[in-house]
């Protein structure tokens, strides 16, 4: 806390020796420092060795209390310093060590015939023997924390028990409030979290944008360049606990208190599994299709100047109009002009630093129809990482609109969000009298609010369960810590009983004596019911599915064909629950070895039905067609199109024939929408895999296929996979990748093909670390 007469003192003259009490009269009347004491705004007092008042500086503070009456007299005899030792043993302490000290302390002011008080923060400077007191005024500070707390009190309840975090920052951002969901998203609690700088809590691309816009938006809010019920919202990375990172989305508002800021309040969720989503949609170009053409937000792209490129087939759903509507325009074009400024802004920041960007406006549709929608905005890259456009979610919140509308109208903020919540929501007296409840409460218990007000809450349940609630009320008024209430009972006005789960917690008036409880009720009697038929269903689901393992494993031979010239291994690692992954080694009765594997695109019992056709309908094109690749998967399409609702299968088969001539052997196959087969040559181990087009078979009626065929040599291999080793997870979401296959047979070779097996299934568990596998594993090698 530096102070323009402490400087002076200390400095004066160049030296510390000279007399204080000198400097102090000196320094009031030296006109050069008149400028000084006019902008001073703290109170300071010069005391001797012994504690009296030798003189005094108020500056801009009134303070009637402090005049010439108090000079001469020891700060001992001055009654408005409350605590007066805590003064006292700090001058000491301060005039012993030769360093400055600080302390608070309160000071009872005369104004106008009343007593008020009025908080300083103290700092003592030792000068010689004396000791310079510069108090600085933090009334207004301490009301507006008071007053904060009582506001904090209204919600806390409702903040811990929601998913989403709410927090409270000052505008210094430092954290005055973090609900107990914390821990649910980055692993910390709300103790743990404050302690750690800001700046390392999420990563720093993220970090540095997010600093610009909360400070941009917090200036823009105190110089009333935006309203005061606007807020903000950030997609933020953060680091989590464990050391993984996790997105969130966070909504920011300046709360203010009598017309002014007083605070900033948030509210933070956890979108990992969105982004994750996101990912996903850009990575797995078939079922992005599909998603397309059955999800109801709309999802669009644009260039990198913002013409729309893209718009999902929904838009034509929604609107009754063309994609073509769009399609080649600027985006600006259909915004209302504030917010063309601000989405134009979102896109070239979203463009320059690569991130995902929220934003709401409002999009014309033309003929006065303007309809509010909220924008999730991410850059959209090629191969290589180059950003080409944006990728968007466009979604209606117009019922979300109207329902904030609503929501800002309420006179009782507070209450209106009670009201709107689904759960009951009480508050009674110390002897269990309701003082007020919600709407939600109302209906749980079938009576008029207006009946339940002053009732007791005993005459809502039997004589036990009234017992049981006394006693965690009991607990909670001696404890002063919320509880729990798993299951209790209570009863309807019409007669019938709702089973119910409740938290209780202790309620305080504002001199701070206990005042009552409050909590959350809510209604699980359907819950349990259904829980009840869920477990049931269950028991039954898990006998099918016991059935079905036993049928798809009874698909899986344990013998091997034998073929002279080839040696073939293989691994079967199938999923806990029923997987959708079948293969096939065939001797031909014409020569040679023929191979099949398919993987459909779902699990369970529907997943072992299709496996059922899969293989008889396998077996039977075998006979005609075994040695023919392209028109055994062509066939196999023609049958199994239409017989497959909400699925699909890729599928590879090939053919192992000796050559004519030599030692070698051929491999001819076709493949459709499988992992392309894998090639070892040997002696050099050079590892390539055998690219061949081809569409997923039971979606589309012409099938775009090609033959390939290759020809190995002695010790050279062929693997062949389904798609659960390259997509295999682990703890941090990172998959093996196709692009990693080669490299994975290469480090895993073994002079003994079903060693190198073994090592390919440690590697991918190495990898896996403990994940559970998301699909059946399938990896067959065959050796020249």
């Amino acid at each position: 806390m530096e102070n323009p007469v402490f400087n002076y003192l200390s400095f004066s003259d160049g030296t510390r020796d000279s007399d204080p009490v000198e400097l102090f009269n000196r320094l009031k009347n030296i006109p050069e420092l008149d400028a000084i004491l006019r902008s001073f705004q703290d109170l300071a007092l010069l005391v001797d060795e012994r504690g009296f008042v030798m003189n005094y500086i108020t500056g801009h503070m009134n303070i009637p209390a402090i005049s010439d009456s108090i000079l001469g007299k020891n700060l001992a005899e001055l009654d408005f310093f409350d605590p007066l030792q805590v003064l006292l043993d700090s001058i000491e302490e301060s005039r012993r060590s030769e360093e400055s000290g600080d302390f608070e302390v309160e000071i009872r002011q005369v104004s106008s015939g009343d007593m008020e008080a009025a908080y300083f923060r103290a700092r003592v400077f030792p000068v010689r023997k004396h000791a310079v007191i510069v108090f600085k005024d933090i009334t207004s500070e301490r009301n507006a924390f008071s007053s904060l707390a009582v506001s904090e009190e209204k919600y806390r309840i409702l903040a811990e028990n929601i998913s989403d975090v709410v927090w409270i920052w000052d505008f210094d951002l430092k954290p005055l409030y973090i609900s107990p969901s914390l821990s649910s998203i980055v692993g910390y609690t709300p103790e743990e979290y404050i302690k750690i700088p800001m700046e390392k809590l999420v990563t720093p691309s993220t970090y540095e944008r997010a600093m610009e816009d909360v400070a941009d938006f917090i200036n823009a809010n105190i110089n009333g360049e935006i309203p005061p019920d606007d807020s903000i919202s950030l997609d933020l990375e953060y680091y989590h606990k464990d050391g993984r990172t996790v997105w969130a989305e966070v909504k920011i508002k300046i709360h203010r208190g009598k017309g002014v800021p007083a605070y900033i309040l948030g509210v933070t969720r956890d979108i990992t599994q969105r982004k994750k989503a996101e990912l996903l949609l850009r990575e797995r170009e078939a079922w992005q299709t599909l998603l397309l053409n059955t999800i109801t937000d709309i999802i669009y792209t644009t260039d990198l100047e913002g013409r729309f490129t893209y718009i999902s087939p929904f838009f034509e759903k929604y609107t009754g109009r063309s994609v073509s509507y769009l399609v080649g325009k600027h985006f600006s074009e259909f915004l209302m002009p504030t917010d063309a400024h601000r989405a134009s802004k979102s896109f070239i920041q979203g463009l320059a630093g690569n991130v995902s960007t929220y934003i709401e406006v409002e999009f014309r549709l033309g003929e006065g129809i303007n309809i509010p929608i909220e924008l999730s905005v991410s850059t959209l890259c090629d191969q290589d990482g180059k950003p080409i456009g944006r990728l968007g979610v466009a979604r209606d919140i117009t019922e979300r609109k109207l329902a904030d509308k609503i929501l800002k109208q309420s006179e009782e903020k507070y209450r209106t969000i009670f009201e709107a919540i689904q759960d009951g929501y009480y508050e009674v007296d110390l002897k269990g009298k309701i003082l007020f409840i919600n709407n939600s409460y109302a209906r749980i218990t079938g009576f008029p609010k207006e009946e339940l007000l002053g009732y007791n809450y005993a005459k809502l349940m039997d004589e036990a369960g009234a017992r049981m609630v006394y006693e965690k009320f009991h607990s909670v008024y001696n404890t002063g810590e919320p509880i729990h209430i798993a299951q209790g009972r209570m009863r309807r006005k019409d007669g019938s009983e709702a089973i119910c789960e409740a938290s209780v917690t202790l309620m305080y008036d504002s001199a701070g004596r206990k005042s009552g409880f409050c909590g959350i009720i809510r209604d699980v009697t359907e819950r349990i019911k259904n829980e009840e038929e869920l477990r049931i269903r269950n028991l039954t689901i898990e006998e099918d599915l016991k059935t079905a393992q036993l049928i798809q494993k009874s698909f899986i031979k344990s013998d091997t064909p034998a073929m002279e010239e080839v040696r073939i291994e293989y691994r079967y690692l199938p999923l806990e629950a029923v997987g959708g992954d079948y293969f096939s080694l065939t001797s031909l009765n014409e020569g040679g070895l023929g191979v099949f594997i398919g993987d459909v695109s779902n699990h369970g019992v529907s997943a072992a039905l299709f496996i059922s056709l899969v293989k008889a309908t396998t077996d039977r094109i075998c006979r005609d067609h075994a040695h023919d690749p392209h028109s055994y998967i062509s066939r196999l399409n023609s049958e199994l199109i239409g017989n497959m609702p909400l699925s699909f299968l890729t599928a590879i088969y090939g053919v192992f024939r000796k050559m004519e001539k030599g030692n070698g052997v051929s491999f001819k196959f076709c493949c459709a929408g499988h992992p392309a087969p894998l090639l070892y040559k040997s002696p050099s181990g050079e590892v390539d895999a055998l690219l061949s087009k081809g569409t997923i078979i039971g979606v589309f009626d012409d099938l775009k296929l090609e033959d390939r065929t290759v020809y190995l040599d002695r010790g050279d291999r062929i693997f062949l996979y389904t798609d659960g080793i390259p997509e295999a997870m682990n703890a941090r979401g990172e998959i093996w990748g196709y692009e990693r296959m080669p490299d994975l047979i290469r480090e895993t070779y073994d002079p003994s093909l079903s060693a190198t097996l073994d090592n390919i299934i440690l590697k991918i568990n190495e990898f896996r670390n403990g994940v559970p596998l998301g699909d059946d594993v399938i990896i067959i090698g065959f050796e020249c």
